[in-house]
């Protein structure tokens, strides 16, 4: 197995041949991953951006309360002419008799959170290019949730990023729009495709996502995709492994990983050779999207956590799976196989920072996480980071679950003209743009530093995403397969879906961490996680 990593940085892959110096010169200015999400940073890109906290998803950080006064989180990213992107007449659709004369004055207001806001521009000069159009791009850069709430509930954006809770939230209050109801009807006006049509290409790969941006009802879209990845799904330290004999025995089941790290350890190799997802970014996040990922791999998420949607009935107990597994991590915790300051960890980046110190042999982590953890530029181990294959112990299904984000559209009333230029826009950025490429997708895949994948089975199985992802990994004739085989199987976080998830998932950031130090029993932690989710139900339902 080759340890060697290409040196060619994920920037400088063709995207559907656009590329130039002016484009380049951006991405050679980019910040790290690094200190986009380490705790506390604050770094500038281009001119008046502002990221601040973490990255990608992470920075909605706050999903209740109130934005502060004025709603001051948003800030306008006005691009550095550097941005501009230059396209061939060969992909460049012309000759609407809408696209005569200026752009519309009125601008689609377009919201994201702070991470890579430079690509999301590029995209946005395309689309402005291709389709005669004004749209304006904010980022957010605090309390995500809360200041998109009050945005939409004030009609000051059209389009935001989301994650599937805030999405299931506002639409279930009428601050979105479904999109089930777009339809293709250009040249006459500017939608390009029918999100009907798009609905089965996403269906043909991810069911899953289907359902992540189906409502409860099934009646309804209440969201387009943005991007995917998975979640809790083992990594491996080849360097470390070869130290012991393991680089080529990989575990097949959770069960097989907590054993074998426990060998690790009496080998001398490592003092905690395991790095779980127990870290704590904010109540609700890190160890309890451990716990639900997990708990649905191993046991199956309608067979021994909930009932399938809308009812969400809790099915864990004290005498089911659930109990094995909260035992598992009790050992690991009182045989010192973990660092016990996991817990106390706050950022994406500081887990990062562990995990490239090369001193665990497993880190449970982002699947996109590979493509920065091999580049030998930023990290100790480049290069000998590996995916660990699905299991093959029969009843589990895959490793951890799998993470989908997505954009909303507000429900715009009394406006077509923006409700229609609203709904091209968010076709456009969630699917493919005037030529037939889906290039605001695959910028994420190919671009932004990070492993992720887009909705599209072909388009991820195709030429550019495969190219750009071939950084990720070692091997990548042999594990690329490999990441396609763990994001096709790993199970998802349904709970999610359901209006109070948000709530149980804080409920276990209080729980887990009592029972993992002993304050708290097994049986009273699983009893009050399961009261919790009967009585948040019961609530929601009245």
């Amino acid at each position: 197995m080759s340890n060697s990593v290409r040196k060619k940085k994920p920037s400088e892959v063709p995207l559907n041949s656009v590329e130039n110096n002016s484009v380049q010169n951006l991405f050679n200015q980019r910040i790290t991953r690094r200190q986009a999400l380490g705790k506390g940073a604050a770094v500038a890109i281009g001119a008046g951006v502002v990221v601040v906290g973490a990255a990608g998803y992470l920075a909605y950080v706050s999903q209740g309360g109130e934005a502060p006064t004025g709603v001051t989180t948003s800030v306008t990213t006005s691009a550095p002419p550097t941005t501009s992107v230059t396209i061939s007449s060969a992909t460049t659709a012309t000759g609407a008799s809408w696209e005569s004369g200026p752009p519309p004055s009125t601008p689609v207001k377009l919201d994201i959170w702070a991470f890579r806001p430079d690509l999301v521009q590029l995209g946005v000069d395309r689309y402005n290019e291709q389709m005669n159009e004004n749209v304006k791009l904010e980022t957010v850069t605090a309390n995500y949730a809360a200041a998109i709430q009050t945005k939409l509930l004030s009609n000051d954006l059209d389009l935001a990023y989301a994650t599937p809770s805030m999405a299931y939230k506002f639409f279930a209050n009428g601050l979105t729009s479904d999109c089930g109801l777009i339809k293709a009807n250009f040249p006459q006006g500017r939608i390009l495709w029918n999100v009907s049509d798009q609905v089965e290409a996403i269906r043909a790969g991810y069911p899953s996502f289907v359902d992540t941006i189906t409502s409860l009802d099934n009646k309804h879209q209440l969201a387009l995709p943005y991007y995917q990845s998975c979640f809790g799904v083992p990594l491996a330290n080849s360097k470390l492994l070869e130290q012991v004999g393991l680089e080529n025995s990989y575990p097949t089941s959770y069960k097989d990983l907590y054993s074998q790290v426990e060998t690790i350890q009496q080998k001398g190799a490592a003092s905690t050779p395991l790095l779980p997802l127990w870290y704590q970014a904010f109540p609700g996040w890190g160890l309890p999207l451990g716990f639900m990922g997990e708990a649905g791999a191993r046991f199956g998420y309608n067979k021994e956590l909930f009932t399938p949607a809308p009812e969400f009935a809790p099915l864990f107990d004290t005498n089911t799976g659930v109990a094995d597994l909260l035992t598992d991590w009790k050992n690991l915790w009182d045989k010192g196989l973990i660092p016990k300051d996991i817990l106390t960890l706050s950022s994406d980046g500081d887990v990062d920072g562990l995990i490239e110190t090369g001193t665990f042999a497993y880190a449970l982590w982002w699947q996109y996480a590979l493509k920065y953890l091999n580049n030998p530029e930023v990290s100790k181990i480049g290069g000998f980071v590996h995916p660990v294959p699905n299991p093959t112990t029969e009843g589990q299904t895959g490793w951890g679950y799998v993470v989908q984000q997505v954009y909303i559209l507000r429900n715009i009333q009394n406006d077509p003209d923006l409700l229609e230029r609203a709904r091209a826009l968010i076709v456009w950025m969630t699917w493919k743009d005037r030529t037939g490429f889906a290039y605001q997708p695959l910028r994420i895949a190919a671009q932004a530093d990070i492993a992720a994948y887009t909705a599209y089975v072909d388009w991820n199985n195709g030429p550019d995403a495969r190219e750009a992802l071939r950084t990720s990994v070692p091997d990548p004739d042999k594990e690329l397969p490999i990441l396609t085989d763990v994001l096709g199987k790993a199970t998802y976080n349904q709970v999610s879906r359901a209006p109070w998830g948000d709530d149980f998932m804080v409920e276990l950031s209080n729980q887990g961490p009592k029972y993992l130090t002993g304050s708290q029993d097994q049986q009273t932690t699983i009893t009050n996680l399961r009261n919790k989710a009967i009585a948040l139900a019961k609530e929601a339902s009245s």
